[in-house]
């Protein structure tokens, strides 16, 4: 006896033979009853013989040979579920979660939650009903990405971009997003927008409504020679700006040579760009004989991996390891400096942080601190230890899934902790000459690089 359980009225049963098709009876139509959930079921006895067998054709019309001389062409309503647009949108979003999450101990509620969510959709809630699903990994770097924010988010890795020439620290605080950087020229500079502001609306619509910074830069930027509107708090009294959005291409490196033959470099962010500014400002070191670096990475938020592992490199002796990744298989992965070494590999490094040194940042402070006892002065850094990737959903939304986790060579794991410094600095970006009344010299350069033989071996 076998049951076979489908939604369409009919199921078409024929008897068949092995041997030939003389063997073949009249086909017989079987209209099935209904069950108590409504769904057509019967049970089919094969008859005759165990040669004789049930036939039923599913998903589409199909040509079926039996015994190399008899094709049949049956015609029969669809058995499978066939969803609409939005279901498969939520679908997709599903299963690229579902096969690269980093943590697959969200099995098999991961599933059961697929059967609800997809019971739930219509035309109208479908990205409400991903965000929902979303929520459920209490993982905030795992987010759905509208169609503007995903093409922002783009824009951003490769540094070309239409706004207003602002930097913001990486999460949402007391209902506002700080400024962190202002780029010169800007129109946000010549609106006379200050680093430390903060911004409470654009265009009127408070900033405690927007889930993410991103959504927050999403809403900033725009088109070209458009305007927005900000409002900002700044020593407690609110300002109304209106600022012309224009384009820029966002320069993620500064430096400058000081007295001493001191190198200072800033990198604000990391984008597809930033190692080859980098190897660019080293290469003319090298060349200037520079022997001691200050790194400049405060307010530095993150960015595009690949890019910290390069910067990383170019400060560390070949085949050094720069970083190690867990991914959701728990394949651990090993990026080492590159075979012919990087640039800056002898002289002193000091590295500044504070709390808004994130991701990439927090990546290249732990492989210069492990690997060449890099001293680390500012603040215990943001915390952030995992890596998302970005893809495309079919409505030109995407969705951002945390793929793997990373260690620093040590193999520690910095994720919500942060990377502690070995000595606390509380001077702003502005006058990063005046962390501590040392960074003048040279002598003093060399020395603290010595000292830190110790620190580079705590746990």
């Amino acid at each position: 006896m076998r049951r076979l359980r489908c939604s369409s009225l009919f199921v078409f049963s024929s008897p068949l033979s092995r041997v030939s098709s003389t063997a073949f009876k009249k086909p017989r139509w079987i209209k099935l009853p209904r069950n108590k959930n409504g769904i057509h079921c019967f049970p089919i006895q094969s008859t005759r013989s165990s040669l004789h067998r049930p036939l039923l054709i599913e998903v589409s019309c199909k040509l079926h040979s039996v015994v190399g001389t008899t094709v049949a062409f049956l015609l029969c309503i669809s058995c499978a579920w066939s969803f609409t647009s939005d279901q498969s949108l939520v679908l997709e979003a599903w299963r690229y979660v579902d096969k690269y999450y980093v943590d697959q101990s969200i099995h098999p509620s991961w599933l059961q939650l697929r059967q609800k969510i997809i019971r739930q959709v219509n035309h109208q809630n479908s990205h409400a009903l991903i965000r929902e699903m979303l929520s459920k990994l209490d993982d905030p770097y795992t987010r759905l990405l509208e169609p503007e924010e995903y093409q922002s988010l783009k824009a951003t890795a490769t540094g070309q971009l239409v706004g207003i020439g602002i930097q913001m620290a990486p999460k949402i605080e007391n209902n506002k997003v700080l400024v962190t950087f202002v780029y010169p020229q800007s129109p946000a500079a010549i609106a006379d927008i200050r680093k430390g502001d903060a911004i409470v609306a654009i265009d009127h619509v408070p900033v405690a409504q927007e889930k993410s910074v991103e959504k927050v830069a999403m809403h900033i930027r725009g088109e070209k020679n458009t305007n927005v509107h900000i409002t900002l708090e700044r020593n407690g009294k609110w300002l109304e700006k209106d600022i012309q959005r224009q384009d820029y291409v966002l320069k993620t490196v500064e430096d400058q040579i000081l007295d001493g033959n001191i190198g200072y470099l800033r990198i604000r962010s990391f984008d597809w760009n930033t190692v080859d500014e980098v190897r660019q400002v080293l290469s003319h070191w090298k060349q200037q004989h520079v022997d001691c670096c200050i790194l400049d990475l405060r307010d530095n938020a993150g960015g595009y991996f690949p890019a910290g592992v390069g910067v990383a490199s170019l400060f560390l002796p070949s085949n050094k390891v720069v970083v190690y990744t867990v991914d959701h298989r728990g394949i651990e992965e090993t990026y080492y400096a590159t075979p012919s070494g990087g640039i800056f590999t002898d002289g002193c490094v000091m590295i500044l942080v504070n709390e808004h040194t994130a991701s990439a940042s927090e990546l290249v402070t732990a492989a210069l601190h492990e690997q060449r006892g890099a001293l680390i002065l500012g603040k215990k850094t943001f915390g952030k230890g995992v890596v998302q990737r970005v893809f495309p959903l079919s409505d030109g939304s995407g969705i951002a899934v945390t793929m793997m986790k990373y260690l620093t060579p040590s193999h520690m794991d910095i994720h919500k902790k942060g990377i502690e410094v070995d000595k606390n600095a509380s001077c702003t970006v502005n006058d990063s000459l005046q962390c501590t009344p040392f960074i003048s010299n040279q002598d003093w350069c060399f020395s603290t690089c010595t000292m830190d033989d110790k620190s580079a071996s705590r746990e």
